[in-house]
């Protein structure tokens, strides 16, 4: 955690543990033991106690109709009603992209991934007193661009950090969606920086990991 884990990925972590040994570990647990030693351990403690994942097969539903939230869902939906459109729960990441980069390619991968991954397009409306999940048609929709390089160099950068603040605070609202927002700052022909600002309600990460792996920094 002291390098940058975190509860997205703390998920992952125990999902890939049941897919390997076939036993369940809590969330809490990656949390109590973080280390890879005190985790081994805990994992062989649940071997041997013969601790088996019990929760059913994952299989897909019917996208006909609204959708009951989840329970993760449920409690961050609930939240949201206590505190309206609360900024607390975004998701904000900034990348310092280096070389050439293509904006309408960027344009058409994030496009692409927002029609294949249903969680982005998702918002939650109210039917009958109760949460419920709906899945918006994909449609195409342009990247935010900010062009500053008619900037001064020494006020350039406090600008930037000036945009990344103001789009983490940005609230979103779960109601009318999308519940994630990109953006594109070119610095000069050859450096940009992309903002990708999500709520954790929707959120899984996917975001990061692409951009770091394509040569990004953590800006």
């Amino acid at each position: 955690f002291e390098i940058g884990g975190h509860s997205l990925l703390a998920t992952r972590v125990a999902s890939r543990i049941r897919e390997v040994f076939g036993i369940e570990i809590g969330i809490r647990s990656i949390f109590d033991v973080a280390t890879v030693e005190g985790l081994s351990s805990r994992i062989e403690e649940a071997m041997r106690a013969g601790e088996k994942d019990g929760a059913p097969p994952l299989v897909r539903v019917e996208r006909e109709g609204r959708l009951p939230l989840s329970f993760a869902q449920q409690r961050l939906w609930f939240l949201d009603q206590l505190v309206p459109n609360n900024p607390s729960y975004n998701i904000p990441g900034a990348v310092k992209l280096e070389g050439r980069l293509n904006l309408e390619v960027l344009e058409r991968v994030i496009n692409e991934i927002v029609r294949r991954h249903e969680a982005l397009r998702t918002r939650f409306e109210v039917e009958d007193g109760t949460p419920v999940q709906v899945i918006d048609p994909w449609e195409q929709r342009s990247l935010e661009r900010v062009d500053l390089t008619g900037v001064p160099l020494k006020e350039r950068e406090e600008e930037v950090r000036r945009i990344v603040r103001g789009e983490a605070v940005t609230r979103f609202d779960l109601s009318r969606g999308p519940l994630m927002r990109a953006k594109a700052l070119k610095l000069e022909e050859e450096q940009h920086v992309v903002l990708f600002t999500m709520h954790h309600i929707v959120s899984d990460g996917w975001w990061m990991e692409i951009l770091i792996r394509g040569g990004g920094e953590i800006y």
